[in-house]
């Protein structure tokens, strides 16, 4: 028996398997329509479902074999002809907790990193994304947060914008 009462056993997960998650399910905080406004961290979440954990990433490199999941983050605006959000925008993936209070940043780069989406599968034009734990469980979130480096006259457009993140989930 522990000084403070007996220690918890961590949950049992029943079971695991790897998915992308796509701009579409990052519905609580999508900015579309907002303009695109220099220095504001603009947020998507993706809350998670009950009884699952999900964590950002899939894979690892083992024994030499590299299968990490392939991270592609394109924003473009709401312009006739829509542009891409410049390059040197800063992004962060990351974990809140379910009120919203408590981010978790876990990886931090550059948009011109992960956005080539035209070769969205590509691991060679885009960032991988190894699977980072802790993890976000129920009703917490997946969080993608950009700060763009400029003010546009633009607004964000979600429908021609596109997010592949890769995710490990494990159900309770």
């Amino acid at each position: 028996m522990a000084l403070f009462g007996n220690r918890q056993q961590a949950p049992a997960f029943k079971n695991v398997w790897v998915r992308t998650i796509g701009l579409a399910e990052f519905s609580d905080d999508t900015p579309d329509g907002l303009t695109v406004t220099s220095g504001v961290w603009y947020t998507w979440r993706y809350r998670v479902p009950a009884q699952q954990v999900v964590r950002l990433g899939s894979g690892a490199i083992m024994n030499g074999v590299d299968n990490r999941g392939v991270l592609m983050i394109d924003i473009k605006d709401d312009a006739t002809t829509p542009a891409k959000l410049k390059g040197d925008a800063t992004i962060q993936l990351g974990y809140e907790n379910a009120n919203q209070t408590n981010f978790i940043p876990i990886w931090e780069g550059r948009l011109d990193q992960i956005n080539d989406a035209s070769q969205a599968a590509n691991r060679m034009a885009n960032n991988v994304l190894a699977e980072m734990p802790p993890g976000a469980r129920q009703d917490s979130y997946l969080v993608v947060r950009v700060r763009p480096s400029e003010t546009l006259a633009t607004a964000f457009s979600d429908a021609d914008s596109d997010f592949r993140v890769p995710v490990t989930i494990y159900t309770l």
